[in-house]
């Protein structure tokens, strides 16, 4: 099979003939969700099977996620699915193994998979959802349809969340402060933002400028949002004692999560610019730095952050960044 590259809308038909398609997503795309979609275009035309594909539950559909968590698809996974792929579809047109999340296999279950490619069932296909192309093996890549999915819009994004039951604000909130890598998982299914928030605006208000600062910089985004909002208000208002405590206590987590930081406080604070234009959903932190700093002040704050993050990227000293950036923000030039 020819390897190419195809951009392709949702509804586009994706596999006409045995084997596997990598899928290139985006961020902000729900993968369970396109996936189900996207093979529900080969398993069947019946509505009322496209409905249970949709849902997870269709005879034919195998869903090759890790075992726990974050972790790893195994050599064990893959044969597994190789065994059931030698028996017959039992509604569809054929068995479709679906992988939405390709980066978690294993170097052995790429191997696997790679052999099963190599003489590909006319009754068993693969769609394997990555990031991006190069993490799976140029030999399995070579071998399957790469096909490019478009990133979604502000719109869709918004509509998404609401089709999962967000409330309308805390959708609007989600999709104009985070970024699609932290969106996605928001997409899967469906979490208490809310009580999220509030529960970790509690663990805030009792914790040292120190902690605060490891969730800042933390994998929860809900978490880390909350708290680089509470970091950058309480410099905004204790000035240059706090900005030194907030700078150290960032700069100890590594350059890595300094540049997170910085991705969020750039988030945030052009937030807080649009919050003071009405074109942000209420929110306690988010006000707060709005009528603590201003518009005027914010605006110049955020081109700010912008060149801080882009300063840390570039290799400069980042304590000596977040010390400068954080006595700015508290009103020492």
């Amino acid at each position: 099979m020819v390897c190419g590259t195809l951009f392709v809308m949702e509804q586009t038909a994706l596999l006409s003939e045995p084997g596997a398609a990598i899928v290139i997503v985006p961020p902000g795309i729900s993968r369970v969700e396109i996936g189900r979609r996207l093979a529900s275009r080969l398993i069947s035309g019946d509505s009322h099977q496209v409905q249970l594909v949709h849902r997870g539950v269709h005879p034919d559909l195998i869903e090759l996620v890790p075992k726990t968590g974050k972790g790893s698809i195994g050599i064990e996974q893959v044969r597994e699915v190789i065994r059931a792929g030698q028996f017959a579809p039992v509604e569809g047109l054929r068995k479709v193994c679906l992988i939405p999340h390709g980066e978690a296999l294993t170097p052995e279950a790429e191997n696997a998979l790679l052999k099963v490619l190599e003489e590909p069932s006319r009754e068993l296909s693969f769609v394997i959802l990555v990031s991006d192309a190069q993490d799976l093996l140029p030999t399995i890549r070579s071998r399957s349809r790469i096909v490019r999915l478009p990133a979604p819009g502000t719109e869709e994004l918004v509509s998404r969340l609401l089709g999962l039951g967000y409330p309308g604000d805390t959708a609007a909130y989600l999709v104009g402060l985070m970024s699609g890598e932290e969106l996605a998982p928001l997409l899967e299914e469906r979490v208490d933002v809310d009580g999220s928030i509030a529960a970790v605006r509690k663990k805030i208000d009792n914790s040292k400028t120190e902690e605060i600062c490891a969730l800042a910089v933390g994998n929860d985004p809900i978490e880390g949002y909350e708290a680089v909002i509470a970091l950058l208000a309480r410099t905004a208002r204790y000035g240059p004692v706090e900005a030194v405590r907030a700078a150290r206590g960032v700069s100890t987590a590594g350059r890595e999560a300094t540049v997170r930081f910085f991705a969020r406080a750039e988030r945030a604070v052009f937030a807080a610019v649009r919050c003071g234009h009405g074109l942000f959903p209420p929110h306690p932190g988010i006000n707060a730095l709005m009528d603590t700093l201003g518009d005027e002040r914010l605006v110049a704050l955020a081109h700010e952050t912008e060149e801080a993050r882009r300063a840390v990227e570039d290799y400069s000293p980042a304590e000596g960044v977040l010390l400068s950036f954080f006595l700015k923000f508290g009103g020492i030039r």
